[in-house]
């Protein structure tokens, strides 16, 4: 996470809300956690002794993400904002097979870039205003990990921790999907405000190279940030 706080913050650009409450352009600086997940088909390329009933059992995983945003007024209520964030994604799976119990995980880390439209709903004579985004997110793999436990019986005969690319899941480096979220921001003084916002990512290219199957990337996200005007 460290090795990409230089072009995060160079970036200055994460889908966070702005611009409703204050009614004019916003910084906001935000972090939070990611559930993700993949849609994906590669059972077969991964483990092929399996056959079509016995595939993994691919479950979520649980990351960070940290980024910012600028939010700019459009007309009434409507603004654009354009963040960047760094998000760690991926997914974990368990399955036994003859048995031997497998425990593995992919984790992919990506800079994402997002340019989204927002409505801003003030609540008369206060503060808050509650929101909603959507619109298009790039992605930029910067990195991949795998791990993978295998015990019989309990005991741990073999722990494995490589990059993806070694055991032939080289995952593409670019991904382009859908942005949608809603939340609420509350101004606390003229310069400085609060934001809590869910944040859903579908991703919409299959990101698995060549022999890998498909692989497609899903994040929910849990985000808290600080909002500041800067112009």
């Amino acid at each position: 996470m460290k090795r990409l706080a230089t072009p995060l913050l160079a970036a200055a650009l994460v889908l966070t809300p702005g611009a409703a409450v204050f009614g004019q352009t916003t910084l906001a600086v935000t972090a939070g956690v990611n559930r993700t997940s993949i849609g994906v088909d590669m059972a077969r390329y991964v483990y092929p002794h399996f056959n079509s009933d016995r595939h993994p059992d691919f479950r979520s995983a649980t990351g960070p993400m940290i980024g910012l945003a600028v939010t700019r007024p459009l007309s009434g209520n409507l603004s654009l904002e354009v963040g960047g964030l760094y998000s760690k994604k991926g997914t974990r799976w368990k399955n036994r097979s003859n048995g031997v119990h497998y425990e593995t995980g992919m984790e992919p880390e990506y800079l994402e870039l997002a340019t989204l439209l927002k409505v801003g709903l003030p609540l008369p004579g206060s503060r808050v205003s509650a929101y909603a985004t959507a619109g298009p997110a790039v992605a930029f793999k910067t990195s991949c990990d795998w791990n993978e436990v295998v015990s019989i019986r309990g005991v741990v005969v073999s722990e494995v921790n490589l990059r993806c690319e070694r055991v032939r899941l080289g995952l593409s480096r670019f991904d382009f999907g859908l942005s949608g979220g809603a939340g609420v921001e509350t101004a606390l003084s003229d310069g400085l405000g609060v934001s809590v916002g869910v944040v859903h990512t579908l991703g919409l290219l299959n990101v698995g190279a060549r022999g890998t199957g498909r692989i497609k990337n899903r994040a929910m996200s849990l985000r808290a940030g600080i909002v500041t005007p800067i112009g």
